[in-house]
């Protein structure tokens, strides 16, 4: 099947920063010159851009090339804890990590253009989909996924932090996709998933005001360093943990040179 044209806006993209190419099983790939490597969150994009064309036009040809894509998406998500997900391989281009993970990003995505797919061609399979990897979204971190529940309330990690992160774009981003899911589906627990993470970032959303910069913080951790004076002369420095109230405890890197 030839896939049709993407709008201006996403050739456009394409062509300065996405570098998409079409993979054999239809799914969109990136150019990387001598390979075509598959980033996770590559279908959401291609998917939009062919259900709006459609919306806009009534030519089938845009629908079936959405649905390609999405089977291709769908075909290269694995099964994990009865929910599927699209993981960011350790091996791949896409992930710096030692070790593979699948973002509450990417994931909200996929939920909110299986239901408008499914919302589109009344197939079930997309509905499916869309409900499996919506509940992706709340297996804990502790158990491999990006579920995160503090004392402020529930939150999803856009990618693996620690301590938690709290991405402010990624994280209302994903919260506003879940919406767009549950109003489609009529998931009544998506519903109140999406709400109790809107209060959780109600809660913290004063913390993320830099007023000495005349700017806002894009997460809420990061990078710090922590200096201990001491008067004893042969002290050395084991085990240093941090505890963060509500968010847990976090060993601490101790420099090599351990100057005191």
């Amino acid at each position: 099947m030839k896939m049709p044209n993407f709008t201006t806006r996403l050739k456009t993209v394409s062509n300065h920063r996405y570098k998409i190419k079409f993979m054999e099983d239809g799914y969109p790939g990136k150019d990387l010159g001598e390979t075509v490597a598959c980033h996770p969150i590559y279908g959401v994009y291609v998917i939009r851009d062919y259900l709006f064309q459609f919306k806009k036009t009534k030519d089938i040809n845009y629908q079936k090339a959405a649905m390609r894509v999405a089977d291709a998406a769908i075909h290269r998500m694995e099964s994990f804890k009865d929910t599927l997900v699209f993981w960011y391989k350790s091996n791949s281009a896409f992930n710096s990590m030692n070790r593979d993970y699948y973002s509450g990003l990417t994931q909200s995505y996929y939920a909110e253009v299986f239901a408008q797919l499914y919302a589109s061609t009344n197939k079930e399979k997309y509905k499916d989909a869309a409900q499996k990897v919506y509940h992706s979204l709340k297996i804990p971190v502790t158990e491999g996924g990006v579920f995160h529940h503090s004392l402020y309330g529930p939150s999803i990690q856009e990618y693996p932090m620690e301590p938690n992160g709290y991405v402010l774009n990624g994280w209302l981003s994903a919260i506003s996709s879940i919406k767009k899911y549950a109003d489609i589906i009529q998931d009544k627990d998506a519903t109140k998933f999406w709400n109790k993470n809107l209060n959780t970032l109600a809660n913290l959303l004063p913390l993320y005001d830099a007023p000495q910069f005349a700017n806002s913080r894009y997460t809420l951790n990061g990078s710090t360093t922590i200096k201990i004076q001491s008067t004893a002369g042969n002290m050395e420095l084991q085990g240093i943990h941090l505890n963060v109230p509500g968010e847990g405890t976090f060993e601490l890197l101790v420099d090599d040179k351990k100057n005191i």
